[in-house]
């Protein structure tokens, strides 16, 4: 029989011994493996999810970049706005505190709590004026905090709306204009503030984290004045020609810097939303359209610069119309021989067509690419158009014929004035730019726009012939409303059926414009204008459009302070137009003078009652009705300026110094008033001088 081994007392104490030890050895590497885990591999997690339950972003929105005219005046600037922010753990524990946020908000209360049921620290209002921000601080109200951000604005309204565009504070996404196409450098960088749970869980705003940082300031060659005389210019134009839009180039000739670019109808970027989005167009730089007889000057500069054509030789204009390829193409006007200086002076499209048609179509077109059509100028505008310019193998037998005298071509306005700069630069291509430079807040320059590009595109003594008849077309041709008195004025008409479909065109609407350059010596402006549509009998460019050219050029002129030349007279022409009427072949490569290239606008000197930029911190302080300033003894330049700058218009009677006008001096004139201006050239007797009619 074999016996149980019972094991003895001492044994069973030692197993458990061991067991117990093991467990807890056991543990302890568990604890160890935990620990190690939370405090040393899995640390940032932990914090991480810690942040997120204890801890709450929220972004400040920094201030943009200011965005300045060339004289360093506000366009576009960032103003201290506050955000509101509410706890809803402690604004609920204090009876009432809801109700009278909701009533300082002027919202309904039922919209708040709505907010505010979320729990945390919940977003109540944005951007805030300063007089609501400044009574919910004084309320004290528990749990509620301000947080000062940026509000855009742009102090001078409608003023170059177009170049500027604009930008959405609560969707930066949503830009335009400048605003988008330099948003990289004048967003500026957002500020950071931290909430935090306290230990009954209610959210307090704790600290800021990161301050924002402002953005970098836009220097444009834009000229407030300048800008203010063409829009106020282009809409009298459009309303008194009945016609549908308008657009207004301005360039500096020698640099191609743009001083004033406008369109109309416009729009107020401060209250973007409530224009249509046709009226927020930059339809200088954006749309095309079949340009008319001013394009005759680039079929002009092709045939003149191959010898194929002198000004003073006779051509047969067809009588009103001309056969080409078995079509008959019709003249606005029966013309029968002309000289090639009278076709232009009278536009003719018949004498157009024959001198186009001499041309190798080859070369005809690459001509018109020399020029900058068919592709962008690369302005610093978003969306710019490169027109419509069909390779020669798609052109019809008839299409050279069309392209001569502006059909079947599309350009914008900016590239008719970047040509006629071309031939005013005697030759030289400059391309057009907006931004002059980019500065830091501090002032510094932080980088300089490339410098223009600059191309030989025909010979000087091939524009200087150009000039002679672009100065006939004012002198005693079809542009002669465009003649600004005590200046030489060269340029060109335009008048172009609009096309409707296939090879259909409308015979009620039209394109009227007219570009030209003063002075036209040392040319300092060059502008182009475009009425679309005019709903008038006289609805011709030398009708409509040469008048507003001549109503801006005399102003800015003035203003610049560019000095007067002498008259203009067909018989002396210009000593290289003599030279290539001699000799048709010679090719004058030179550069354009120095003294002309580098030519940069000049300062203004302040008049003394110019109105002050308002500081940033009181732009709803602009005036609404400017008060009529002291312009007794001021000259026409002086007074000029100083109405323009507080958005007058001038009506100016005689010549020399302002010795009466109406309104009075202090008298309240409504926005867009016109200010009635006596001239003489003494002052002596001023004080017994009647006053203008009003």
């Amino acid at each position: 029989m074999t016996s149980l081994r019972v094991p003895s007392p001492g044994g069973v104490s030692r197993l458990r011994l061991w067991l117990v030890a093991a467990a807890f050895l056991a543990g302890g590497v568990i604890c160890i493996w935990s620990l190690h885990s939370l405090q040393i591999v899995r640390v940032e997690e932990h914090r991480a999810r810690a942040r997120r339950q204890q801890e709450h972003v929220v972004k400040a929105e920094p201030r943009r970049g200011k965005i300045l005219d060339r004289m360093g005046r506000p366009l576009a600037v960032s103003a201290d706005a506050w955000s509101v922010y509410a706890s809803a753990e402690r604004l609920t524990e204090v009876e009432g505190a809801e109700r009278r946020l909701a009533g300082l908000l002027e919202i309904p209360v039922s919209r708040l709590h709505k907010k505010l049921r979320k729990g945390g620290f919940i977003l109540a209002a944005k951007r805030l004026a300063p007089d609501v921000a400044d009574s919910i601080r004084r309320e004290e109200l528990p749990g509620v905090e301000l947080i000062t951000e940026a509000k855009r604005f742009y102090p001078r309204g409608e003023l170059a709306a177009h170049v500027l565009g604009f930008v959405v504070d609560d969707n930066p996404g949503l830009r335009e204009g400048l605003e988008s196409r330099y948003d990289d450098f004048i967003k500026g960088t957002p500020g950071t503030y931290l909430t935090l749970h306290d230990a009954q869980g209610r959210h307090l705003l704790l600290e800021e984290k990161e301050e924002s940082r402002p953005g970098n300031d836009i220097v444009t060659t834009l000229d407030e004045v300048i800008q203010h005389i063409a829009e106020r210019e282009l809409a009298s134009a459009v309303h008194a020609a009945h016609a549908r839009a308008g657009s207004v180039v301005v360039l500096h000739t020698p640099t191609g810097e743009v001083l004033a670019m406008a369109n109309y109808p416009t729009f107020n970027p401060n209250r973007y939303g409530k224009a249509p989005a046709s009226a927020r167009r930059n339809r200088a730089v954006m749309d095309f359209f079949e340009p008319g007889s001013t394009f005759k000057m680039v079929t002009a500069a092709a045939a003149i610069e191959e010898g194929l054509v002198r000004s003073s030789e006779a051509i047969d204009c067809g009588n009103g119309q001309v056969q080409v390829a078995g079509k008959t193409i019709h003249d606005h006007k029966p013309f029968a021989t002309l000289s090639f200086r009278e076709a232009i002076e009278k536009s003719s499209n018949g004498c157009a067509i024959k001198v186009g048609l001499r041309l190798n179509p080859r070369v005809f077109f690459d001509y018109i690419t020399r020029f900058g059509f068919g592709s962008r100028s690369g302005i610093d505008l978003p969306l710019e158009t490169k027109g419509l310019l069909r390779p020669v193998s798609e052109w019809s037998k008839t299409s050279q014929a069309y392209v001569s005298f502006g059909q079947e071509v599309g350009v914008s306005a900016l590239q008719i004035a970047a040509a006629f700069s071309t031939i005013a630069n005697r030759g030289v291509y400059v391309a057009p730019r907006v931004v002059s430079r980019i500065l830091d807040p501090a002032g510094r320059s932080v980088t300089q726009p490339e410098a223009a590009e600059k191309r030989r595109v025909i010979s000087e003594s091939t524009a200087n012939v150009l000039v002679d008849l672009m100065e006939g077309v004012v002198f005693e041709g079809t542009g002669a409303e465009a003649s600004v008195p005590g200046y030489r004025v060269a340029g060109k008409t335009g008048t172009a059926q609009k096309y409707v479909s296939g090879p259909t065109y409308s015979e009620n609407e039209h394109i009227a414009s007219f570009c030209g350059f003063v002075p036209v010596r040392e040319p300092v402006l060059t502008i182009h204008v475009i009425l679309d549509n005019p709903g008038v009998r006289e609805f011709h460019g030398g009708d409509v459009a040469a008048p507003a050219f001549r109503k801006i050029a005399a102003p800015v002129l003035e203003y610049l302070d560019v000095p007067r030349e002498p008259s203009y007279s067909p018989l002396h022409g210009l000593d290289m137009a003599a030279q290539h009427e001699a000799d048709p072949g010679r090719r004058a490569e030179a550069v354009v003078p120095a003294s002309r290239r580098e030519t940069e606008v000049r300062p203004v000197k302040p008049a003394r009652f110019v109105v002050e930029a308002p500081a940033e911190e009181n732009l709803s302080a602009v005036p609404v009705q400017p008060v009529v300033p002291d312009l007794m003894g001021a000259s026409l330049r002086d007074a000029v300026v100083g109405l323009a700058r507080l958005g007058l218009h001038t009506r100016v009677e005689g010549e020399g110094f302002v010795v009466a006008q109406l309104p009075l001096a202090g008298e309240m004139a409504g926005p867009g008033a016109t200010v009635s201006l006596k001239l003489a050239r003494s002052v002596r007797h001023r004080k017994g001088s009647d006053q203008p009619s009003r």
